[in-house]
């Protein structure tokens, strides 16, 4: 049986000293892992070297501002998420909008392109037709 991970292997930091904010319930662990992931989306220009990484984390994470919160706070960052939907749905919806314009308006040209074809089709039949000799039948030639 292969092991993808071996425990001895791998070197987990541990203290005691180092807290970070969570949930305290069932429900709010989505608030949660949001907060975080965006805490540290606003970090994403920090340099760390693994060499450094521990004191860069408890320093930017644990002791950080953006990661200052708590129970207290969720029902106001569940909020201020909710709002950020809303305005997000908002430019979504115009976006699809404009998008199903386009597509309707492609169709238009399409459409109206194989209109043009059809038509000089009929031309150039009505031409050839016309063109061919007084009492020779379609498709054949004359002799």
């Amino acid at each position: 049986m292969c092991c993808l991970f071996i425990a001895s292997a791998l070197h987990l930091y541990v203290s005691n000293a180092i807290t970070v904010p969570y949930q305290e319930n069932g429900c709010d662990c989505g608030v949660f892992v949001c907060r975080y992931a965006y805490n540290l989306y606003t970090m994403r220009d920090h340099v760390f070297f693994r060499s450094e990484m521990v004191n860069k984390f408890k320093t930017l994470i644990t002791n950080g501002p953006a990661f200052q919160f708590g129970m207290e706070d969720i029902a106001r960052i569940r909020e201020e998420f909710k709002d950020l939907v809303n305005s997000l749905k908002k430019l979504y919806l115009e976006f699809k909008q404009k998008e199903k314009e386009q597509k309707l308006e492609a169709k238009k040209q399409d459409n109206k392109g194989a209109k043009v074809n059809a038509q000089a089709d009929s031309v150039m039949q009505e031409e050839k037709e016309n063109s061919s000799p007084q009492g020779q039948d379609d498709g054949e030639t004359a002799l």
